[in-house]
């Protein structure tokens, strides 16, 4: 129903539109994705999921589920690796269950140490290779890889 220009979702409305946009923002993702992200309980993310899928919202992609005519080709692969630094608490590392398709498992104590903290991180084709801070000068970046240590700047 609109009120000011704004819809006012209620009950199981309430629950379909937050899945839908939760997956707007994060799929490919798993039920348990969203009920982590969410903090709902999980009978009422299959709910959603539910009510989803019979409206024909979303779709299945292999273990994954998406909006529906969401699923791309992935790009053709490049030699240069696709190399982004993200700040803490970036949206791909956060609102979801594990990380373990982009942050190995040896290396998950690295970028998420504890007690909520999410560090930095250097994600290279999609994986974590690095943390990252800011060193001691404005312009210096001090880089922890994986494999090693480096400093840019």
């Amino acid at each position: 129903m609109p009120t000011t220009g704004r819809f006012r979702w209620e009950g199981d409305a309430a629950l379909a539109e937050l899945a839908r946009r939760y997956l707007t923002a994060h799929a490919p993702v798993t039920l348990e994705d969203f009920a982590a992200w969410s903090g709902l309980p999980i009978t009422w993310a299959r709910r959603a999921w539910k009510m989803l899928a019979e409206s024909g919202v979303i779709t299945e992609y292999g273990a994954l589920t998406t909006l529906a005519g969401r699923v791309k080709e992935p790009p053709p692969s490049s030699d240069t690796p696709d190399v982004l630094m993200l700040p803490a608490y970036d949206n791909y590392l956060i609102g979801y269950r594990t990380r373990e398709a982009s942050v190995p498992i040896v290396h998950k104590a690295r970028v998420r140490p504890g007690g909520g903290l999410i560090r930095p991180t250097v994600i290279a084709d999609g994986l974590a290779i690095a943390t990252w801070s800011r060193g001691s000068g404005s312009r210096s970046i001090q880089v922890d890889a994986f494999e090693g240590r480096c400093r840019v700047g």
